[in-house]
């Protein structure tokens, strides 16, 4: 082929052809920071290659994850976007390319057909401050204080702080809280003082946790006063922590004022209940005690006022289906004082009564002498080989009599 026609085709294809593939890589630039530093491995990459971005914060600093960006840049038609190579289009202006954490401080994204941007912003990493929910904000919302323990990713409520303005008469504390960089964080510890001179706050609620949280003690006083005018808030717990709680030597005074309640939330009429510490039922709940009379089974009424004492099973009924939120008190006795080790032996205070209470969680094997009530009705654990994990706070019905099955 004539030298020139050659020259004249690789010129046309070299305008015919995309510009991506006259400019096969693209940069990979870093913007100034401060506090940390952000490292690639590559500082430019083709289309599609894997680009690894090491974080280093420095010391008593952290990546703001929310801060932490790639941005596709390239020329601007107002000129108002950094251009790094000679002028060429990329597929958007500004779009963010999504990025992928690999492990502690190691993020990686897909290089796109364009020049990136990674920017990045550090936080000190110390106590951090956490709006919480109460039924009255006031004009300044109501903070706790957290410290953060980043070894184990948890936090320690350390101070309530009540805004100007504010009078909250209950507050939520939270099972997670975020801190400024973006990490979740699992509540486990409310410290001492921690609510001391909250005087307006009658009411907490603790957080739906598997385990409950450690309470060093004073850690709910709200003030520092004695007698008449010492105030005593009402605390709230999931049920199935209510004894564990209730027993903890930190709640002592508010057991001992009756202001601890356990909230539970009921699909239908008929419930199970046990606790490990005596509890009152609202006033429109019956309890009864259930066992079998031959092929039948009978239900009995408990006349205790509404009573139902610490590591016994009962049988609850409040007088219709659908859902509703119930909440029990925790009533203090000398069997049951403040600071004493948490049973879980069957109480038998009602004669003849064949629920058996579960005061933790507790799996039956397949047996056809157990039963769990189901949508009103008990049905038997007859699947072999499987086990029922029963929750806390519930109650099984145990027959042992031949015949005495029930569909």
């Amino acid at each position: 082929m004539h030298r020139k026609v050659r020259i004249f085709i690789l010129m046309l294809l070299a305008v015919m052809l995309p510009t991506a593939w006259v400019f096969a890589d693209w940069q990979v630039v870093i913007a100034p920071m401060e506090h940390g530093t952000v490292k690639t491995n590559a500082t430019t990459a083709e289309e599609g290659t894997t680009v690894v971005l090491t974080v280093t914060p420095d010391k008593d600093y952290l990546i703001n994850i929310k801060e932490l960006r790639v941005e596709m840049i390239t020329d601007d038609d107002e000129g108002d976007t950094p251009i790094l190579k000679a002028p060429r289009r990329a597929p958007s202006i500004g779009a963010f390319v999504e990025l992928t954490q690999t492990g502690q401080g190691s993020y990686s994204f897909e290089m796109p057909a364009s020049d990136v941007l990674v920017s990045a912003a550090f936080v000190e990493a110390g106590p951090f401050d956490v709006s919480v929910e109460t039924d009255d904000m006031g004009s300044t919302p109501t903070t706790i204080t957290v410290t953060p323990n980043y070894d184990d990713m948890t936090a320690i409520v350390t101070a309530v702080n009540i805004g100007s303005g504010a009078n909250p008469t209950l507050i939520h504390i939270p099972a997670t809280v975020t801190d400024p960089a973006g990490n979740e964080l699992t509540v486990t510890t409310i410290a001492n003082g921690s609510f001391l001179g909250a005087h307006s706050i009658t009411d907490i609620y603790l957080p739906d946790t598997e385990e409950p949280l450690t309470i060093e003690e004073g850690a709910f006083l709200l003030d520092n006063e004695t007698g008449s005018g010492h105030r005593i808030a009402t605390i709230h717990t999931p049920l199935h922590l209510l004894d564990d709680y209730a027993l903890m030597t930190p709640f002592s005074e508010n057991y001992g004022a009756s202001k601890m309640k356990g909230i539970t939330t009921v699909q239908h009429r008929l419930w199970t209940l046990s606790c490990g510490v005596d509890v009152k039922l609202p006033a429109d709940m019956q309890p009864y005690i259930v066992y079998a009379n031959g092929a039948e089974l009978i239900y009995e009424k408990l006349q205790v006022d509404g009573y139902v004492i610490a590591n016994n099973g009962v049988l609850v009924e409040k007088g219709y289906d659908g859902e509703q939120t119930i909440e029990v008190t925790a009533m203090p006795t000398s069997s049951h004082p403040t600071g004493s080790k948490l049973s879980t032996d069957n109480a038998r205070s009602y004669p003849g009564n064949q629920l058996v209470p579960v005061i933790v969680k507790h799996h039956f094997f397949a047996e056809r002498d157990n039963y769990v009530l189901v949508n009103n009705q008990f049905r038997p654990i007859a699947y072999e080989d499987v086990s029922v994990c029963c929750p806390p706070c519930k109650a099984v019905l145990h027959l042992s009599k031949e015949g005495a099955i029930y569909e």
